[in-house]
């Protein structure tokens, strides 16, 4: 997989939480909810590939390259799993 530039916003400190939003969204879509808990944890929200600022990349989008970014973000230091919040799609 190619490298691409991830556009992300991490605000607060504390235990850290990662919002991922859903399919046609951004970071925005979790603006309410990471401005009211970024005074009591570290939020980190991203946009994933080919939503908001972050580029598309050259390679084939599939869900697999999805799981990975995912994968990748929720691997904090020490290899240690990060709380999530996730948009469900229904």
């Amino acid at each position: 997989m190619n490298r691409i530039n991830l556009n992300y916003k991490l605000e607060g400190s504390g235990e850290t939480l990662v919002f991922i939003h859903g399919l046609s969204d951004n970071l925005l879509y979790w603006e309410f909810l990471a401005s009211n808990l970024k005074e009591n944890f570290q939020v980190l929200r991203v946009d994933l590939r080919g939503h908001g600022q972050t580029e598309l990349g050259d390679d084939e989008i599939s869900i697999g390259t999805y799981a990975d970014v995912r994968h990748n973000l929720l691997i904090g230091k020490n290899n240690e799993i990060l709380d999530i919040l996730k948009k469900e799609f229904k």
